[in-house]
């Protein structure tokens, strides 16, 4: 799997009361995976990133009742500022379904080998 958070230099940004909080972008980022992506796919703790525009960005993960957290799937970007969520393109939609399917149909295969 590549590289989720590619050619990224950190630096030290503080939250500021111009910023939505992380746990407000985390609450939009999620509704926008139930709606887009998939009601298993979660986000997970924001982390700041610089830039313009500022943003939270924030690893997604595939969930399963039974499993609990499963495997990491791909990343979403909700703009620190505005609140908005940058759209997932197709591919990358397509991208984090294969990789959730990946890790589910691993699982299953886990549990009918120790059956």
């Amino acid at each position: 799997m590549q590289n989720l958070v590619e050619n990224i230099q950190i630096t030290s940004v503080k939250p500021n009361s111009s910023f939505i909080s992380s746990e407000l972008a985390r609450r939009k980022a999620n509704g926008y995976l139930t709606a887009n992506v998939s009601l298993f796919i979660k986000a997970d703790e924001p982390m700041l990133i610089p830039g313009m525009p500022v943003r939270w960005r924030m690893t997604t993960f595939l969930r399963l009742r039974g499993y609990g957290r499963v495997a990491t799937v791909g990343f979403i970007d909700i703009d620190a500022g505005t609140g908005e969520v940058f759209p997932l393109s197709d591919p990358q939609i397509a991208e984090m379904k294969g990789r959730a399917e990946a890790a589910a149909a691993s699982l299953e295969f886990s549990a009918a080998a120790t059956s």
